[in-house]
């Protein structure tokens, strides 16, 4: 989690202007946040709840306190920094371009929104990722940049962290809070193949053939020498303090 307490004595990074429209286009569910080069942020038909758990790197159920219309009303953003800052940004895909970004969003929140936030912790249900018996099976990396990618029969990570694939993929996957206990601190490349979630083991007569493979926590545990253990513990969250709907520019 990113914090709301910035550290003072480091460079704020921050949009120098920003475009906000409200979507009234209520038919529309297409939505998308794209990074663009240059430190530009492209939103479309974004709500302010998904803007504040991207700003500060955190799940849906991390944030408390948000109104009602945080999740329901959608907004149109495009903001761009300063030339001079578009001109030194950190390359494309790295953790220091993603930091920035994160950065200017809250920004940008604060500013247009008058977003405030406090941290609390609260005890939830999670997933603590660890090594399965036998160590793990994971291939030291050499891609160039970080990358994600998963489907319903495959994921594959470059160049990526235990901790952000305990906090991006398998959270998002597990639709739960995952900590990274595995102790494992390099960066990994890999791919795990699997059979869909609720596929059945057996197809009825005269239907396609069902799909093969193992299951995902099978394929997690064999594939990666990896395992998802549930446990109990106080998490971190952000409270809202003060929000307000932004004025349309």
């Amino acid at each position: 989690m990113v914090s709301p307490a910035q550290n003072p004595d480091a460079k704020p990074f921050t949009f120098e202007v920003a475009s906000i429209k409200v979507n009234s286009d209520i038919a529309n569910t297409d939505m998308s946040m794209n990074d663009e080069p240059g430190g530009r942020l492209n939103c479309k038909n974004v709500t302010l709840r998904l803007l504040i758990t991207y700003a500060y790197d955190i799940r849906d159920s991390q944030l408390l306190g948000a109104p009602s219309w945080a999740g329901t009303e959608r907004y149109n953003i495009l903001a761009k920094p300063s030339a001079e800052e578009a001109a030194n940004e950190p390359r494309p895909y790295s953790e220091a371009e993603n930091q920035r970004m994160r950065q200017r969003t809250q920004a940008l929140l604060a500013d247009r929104f008058g977003l405030k936030l406090h941290e609390e912790k609260k005890e939830m249900a999670v997933y603590s990722l660890v090594v399965a018996k036998g160590g793990p099976k994971l291939q030291a990396s050499n891609s160039p940049f970080p990358q994600i990618s998963a489907n319903n029969t495959r994921v594959q990570c470059k160049k990526v962290t235990m901790q952000r694939f305990a906090q991006v993929l398998l959270a998002d996957r597990m639709n739960r809070y995952v900590i990274d206990n595995t102790g494992l601190t390099g960066e990994y490349d890999f791919t795990m193949h699997f059979k869909p979630d609720g596929a059945p083991s057996k197809e009825p007569a005269g239907t396609a053939p069902a799909p093969t493979g193992p299951s995902f926590l099978t394929a997690l545990e064999e594939q990666l020498g990896l395992k998802l253990v549930g446990a109990k513990v106080p998490v971190p969250c952000l409270v809202v303090d003060r929000v307000e709907k932004a004025s349309e520019n």
